[in-house]
């Protein structure tokens, strides 16, 4: 989500949705959860979501309400530039986001569906002014599709059910933590510590989180 994110460096060249099928295998080598098991609680802390996978995006008004809830428990980002960023595609300025310097342990998940996207075990210092991620938290927590804006041709992901833009990821990562790296706007995700997990139903998904604690 930045245009100096990879500047002087090899852009991936993935058709959308291409890392399913055929490439960059070190966003094959997710260990992938239960999702049925995984769902069962924090979904009903989530808005949209109805019996089984179906989410429904909920009204802008609702989404805002349910952000400035959050903010009463959380240290996150602004309500408004979480909208920006996650419903228009905008990005944040550098080493603005509240999660730029983060390495606490815990998930990060979508602001508006509550699905998790990442753990902090795959966090690392890019230098770059947004957090970066060697991976998803599963195999299945995200959708890319190229983006041609602003004259650069990069790889962006997105949420799989908010369809919310999360950023773009480049292959400029370190290459002991698989190569990949995931410039995430921190305003396209909500930071749930390891120890507020079991309290917000991600309990299921503490295993993903084993560094720091």
């Amino acid at each position: 989500s930045n245009a100096q994110a990879g500047r002087g460096r090899r852009l991936l060249s993935w058709r959308p949705f291409a890392w399913r099928t055929s490439v960059a295998p070190s966003l094959r080598r997710f260990h992938k959860p239960n999702s049925r098991t995984m769902a069962s609680h924090w979904r009903s802390n989530a808005q949209g979501w109805s019996s089984g996978d179906k989410f429904e995006k909920p009204a802008d008004s609702d989404i805002k309400r349910h952000l400035q809830e959050m903010s009463k428990k959380y240290d996150m980002d602004n309500p408004d530039m979480i909208m920006d960023v996650t419903q228009t595609d905008a990005t944040e300025r550098p080493r603005t986001g509240k999660y730029d310097a983060n390495f606490n342990p815990g998930i990060y998940v979508d602001p508006v569906s509550g699905e998790p996207l990442y753990s902090s075990d795959d966090k690392f210092s890019a230098h770059c002014g947004w957090p970066a991620f060697s991976k998803a938290i599963a195999e299945d927590a995200l959708t890319t599709k190229t983006d041609t804006s602003h004259g650069m041709k990069r790889v962006e992901m997105r949420s799989r059910h908010a369809d919310s833009h999360l950023g773009h990821v480049f292959e400029d990562g370190p290459p002991e933590m698989g190569g990949m790296r995931h410039c995430v706007n921190s305003a396209a995700t909500i930071f749930i510590p390891y120890d507020k997990m079991d309290q917000e139903g991600y309990s299921d998904w503490k295993s993903k989180v084993t560094k720091g604690l």
